[in-house]
């Protein structure tokens, strides 16, 4: 899928690739679904449907912020993004606009951050009684706890460039 004006863009499968205009929701199938935004695009929602998803801003001419929240897990976070007027569902993956600034706020849970490398990195987020679920992200600068507890960690090579926030809870770095 590919947002490029404002409800409108192409989807590329194994049938080739087809315009779409005046649609303003976009829902995955069964398997990989990537949603990539390019230049000011966006959407009124997306739903990433089974299998893993991604929110691709490598295009996107702005800078983004996307707040996460949980939906039912192994399916995916649910949350809220830049250029995405109503929200997403089913999102495993976020991919930053390359813009320097993007924020990524996680879900109001226990939080594990590990960042892997420079600006990248996995949050494992605790939804107990129920399974925890990951989410992917790459091209981030900045990361910012949910209300609950967040514990961040550095790998070797992992770091960002722009800040890391607690935010609420008892937190660690």
């Amino acid at each position: 899928w590919t947002i490029n004006a404002p409800n409108a863009g192409n989807i590329n499968n194994s049938n080739g690739t087809s315009t779409y205009s005046n649609i303003e929701n976009l829902i995955g199938g069964t398997n990989t679904d990537t949603f990539s935004f390019v230049g000011t695009g966006s959407i009124a929602s997306i739903d990433g449907g089974t299998g893993s998803n991604t929110l691709d801003y490598s295009g996107y001419s702005n800078t983004i912020t996307t707040t996460l929240t949980l939906g039912i897990p192994g399916t995916g976070f649910n949350g809220t993004s830049s250029g995405i007027t109503n929200g997403f569902a089913n999102i495993d993956t976020l991919v930053g606009s390359g813009n320097n600034n993007d924020t990524l706020i996680g879900a109001n849970l226990i939080n594990v951050w590990n960042i892997t490398n420079s600006n990248t990195g996995i949050i494992q987020a605790d939804n107990s009684p129920f399974l925890s679920s990951q989410f992917n992200f790459s091209n981030i600068e900045n990361l910012t706890g949910g209300t609950d507890n967040d514990t961040f960690i550095l790998s070797d090579g992992g770091s960002v460039t722009g800040t890391i926030n607690g935010n609420g809870g008892m937190n660690t770095l």
